[in-house]
């Protein structure tokens, strides 16, 4: 029942489970109402509630844990809601249209609630479609997939880890569901680094900077002479203007640009705005 008043509201329960640690934004009443209630001095909102230690982190872990066995339907992987991953759909659609038998979104352990992608149950084969985070920058999976992947291998399971732009090669897919291998597989995989010319050139993003600068001020220089001797008279209101189209930069830029190329010149002749 939505409450409206301030006085239907039970601020004592509501500000222990607050201290206990729920976010002020979960306990069920509006933001309104809660304003109504710090205002009025019967709830006092804390920017840090109750910090969870280790021991209580793992024993909400194992609930946590239970209720999913209970409740596998209600698991975040198993929502309709859950990302949609279009190789894996892709590569689903592939299978099912080439006559392969398949089971999606499988739990094959209940003891870590494990769901996979693709369970082939005629090959005793489980196709994993993983994305970059599943893995390290040496193309190996992650501590926590390998270990996942370790476990359902445990299961009697054989699994096939595949890289998503691999499930794009549908026939080379199908043959490794085809030659039916004895022992789980990772593809091999290596994340491909981003490569910088200019990291390339220079060694680093430090000595790219530097290098920037030397050739802005090296371009620049040119333009100091021509300044001089232009005959725009820097003692008056205007000289920016003028300035900005000898050295071919917006006018929002010319302080800077003399302050950086001409700092005593500038110091000395030109006119600035009283603040």
């Amino acid at each position: 029942m939505k409450k409206n008043n301030v006085n239907d509201v039970n601020w004592t329960e509501i500000q222990k489970r607050h201290d206990n640690g729920i976010a002020a934004c979960n306990l069920g009443l509006s933001v309104k109402m809660l304003a109504l209630g710090v205002k009025e001095g019967l709830f006092q909102k804390r920017s840090n509630p109750h910090r969870w230690s280790d021991g209580e982190k793992e024993m909400l872990s194992e609930k946590r844990k239970k209720w999913l066995k209970e409740n596998p339907d209600k698991h975040p992987w198993r929502k309709k809601t859950k990302l949609v991953s279009a190789p894996c759909e892709q590569l689903k659609n592939y299978l099912k249209g080439v006559g392969v038998e398949l089971e999606e979104e499988v739990i094959v352990s209940e003891e870590s609630n494990y769901s996979v992608d693709i369970l082939i149950p005629s090959k005793n084969l489980v196709i994993e479609v993983n994305g970059n985070q599943h893995y390290d920058n040496s193309g190996n999976l992650k501590p926590y997939y390998q270990e996942r992947h370790n476990h359902i291998s445990s299961l009697g399971w054989k699994i096939l880890e595949i890289h998503y732009t691999m499930a794009f090669h549908h026939e080379f897919i199908r043959k490794m569901i085809e030659e039916e291998h004895e022992a789980s597989k990772i593809l091999p995989f290596k994340l491909k680094e981003k490569e910088c010319s200019n990291k390339k050139v220079h060694g680093c993003h430090k000595l790219y900077s530097q290098a920037r600068i030397e050739k802005w001020n090296l371009e620049n220089k040119k333009y100091i002479e021509l300044v001089k001797i232009s005959g725009i008279d820097f003692s008056k209101f205007g000289w920016v203007d003028k300035v900005s189209k000898v050295i071919n930069q917006k006018p929002q830029k010319v302080n800077l640009w003399m302050r950086r190329m001409m700092p005593d010149f500038y110091e000395k002749f030109c006119f600035k705005k009283k603040k």
